[in-house]
């Protein structure tokens, strides 16, 4: 976590799942799961694995101050390679 609207966000849902699952009662994993689907490809996110991706480029342009290659960044930055090592890993939560 890194912002206090994240914190607030993970404190919320604490309190929805204390009594059990966030799952409501009236559905099983499946179902769930499908409404989850529906919501993200609502949301314009077709590829449920794209929030790891725009997470991870987020979290490098934080640390560096620049796009990752990846994402339109130039092949190659003026940062030291050991900033980008120290970067990619952090991000990758090595």
């Amino acid at each position: 976590m890194r912002t206090l609207q994240q914190r607030a966000l993970i404190d919320r849902v604490y309190e929805l799942a204390k009594s059990g699952a966030l799952i409501p009662a009236t559905k099983n994993y499946i179902q769930q799961l499908r409404v989850y689907e529906r919501q993200t490809s609502m949301a314009g996110l077709s590829k449920l694995h794209g929030l790891r991706h725009a997470y991870a480029q987020e979290r490098y342009r934080e640390l560096t101050g620049w796009n990752a290659p990846a994402n339109g960044g130039p092949a190659a930055v003026h940062i030291s390679i050991e900033d980008d090592f120290f970067a990619s890993h952090k991000v990758a939560g090595i």
